[in-house]
């Protein structure tokens, strides 16, 4: 894939790349006359440390490197039968908006027309109707500054588990080796959690009822919505994609370890 674009701000200490002490805390000015006003602000007046590492990770895909990009993961997650028909979602953060799937698409068959570009606040640019659950992708790029990708997809094993547990609100995946794929996650002797929310056609009851589960520590950047899906998040297409694919292996091993254990008795 192009090179992507991020906002230039070291990681080590939270300062711009090449910034010395008491200078002004803001990406490098080619990076941020890239970016659109609003962006570009909240970079310059961030105060907050863990913003503005946050701020060091964010990816912008152009929109041409998006496209492609979106079209590849949706044939890779169709061949596993994670998006049947036409469910499931996809979107990346571009340098002045969003890229996102359109509305009505069979995600294995994407082409690039079938990826629209939206502008910062989610708007349309140009023709087409975008996923009805856009929604959800631009809440969590307002909650997760350093998410550049978010994938959706519909798994028989991630709804299955969703309705033979209904009472359910979380699910605490411990001891896989597994679980090194998430990011900044480096044994397997430890827990991640996630969430499980119910369905709804209200984009906005979802929201309400997910973003507070996903601010305790230790739960995955993903969450699943009862009877409907999975969502996966990441600095980037990859990254999303890797994530997508453990919390899919991870639901997967967990049934089939009830399955045999069942059996066993």
């Amino acid at each position: 894939m192009a090179a992507l674009l991020r906002a230039g701000i070291s990681s080590a200490d939270g300062q711009p790349d090449g910034a010395t002490a008491g200078a002004d805390r803001t990406a490098p000015a080619h990076i941020l006359d890239f970016l659109p006003a609003k962006r570009r602000r909240l970079i310059v007046a961030s105060q907050s440390k863990d913003l503005r590492l946050k701020m060091a990770r964010m990816v912008f895909y152009s929109f041409a490197d998006a496209q492609a990009g979106i079209v590849d993961v949706g044939r890779r997650i169709a061949a596993q039968g994670w998006a049947p028909a036409t469910a499931g979602n996809y979107s990346a953060r571009t340098a002045d908006g969003f890229a996102v799937t359109a509305s009505g698409r069979h995600k294995g068959r994407l082409t690039e027309s079938d990826i629209l570009r939206l502008d910062g606040d989610g708007a349309v640019i140009g023709d087409g109707r975008p996923s009805a659950e856009t929604a959800l992708h631009l809440a969590l790029y307002r909650r997760f500054p350093d998410a550049g990708a978010v994938l959706h997809g519909h798994s028989p094993a991630a709804v299955a588990l969703t309705r033979a547990y209904p009472a359910r609100i979380e699910w605490r995946f411990a001891g896989h080796e597994m679980l090194k794929a998430f990011p900044g996650v480096t044994t397997h002797k430890t827990a991640i959690t996630l969430p499980i929310v119910d369905n709804s056609q209200d984009m906005a009851v979802i929201e309400a009822a997910v973003m507070p589960a996903l601010n305790p520590p230790g739960v995955a950047p993903a969450y699943l919505i009862r009877d409907h899906g999975l969502y996966a998040w990441g600095a980037d297409l990859d990254e999303a994609e890797r994530i997508l694919e453990a919390v899919e292996w991870l639901i997967a091993a967990e049934l089939a370890e009830r399955g045999f254990r069942e059996k066993a008795r």
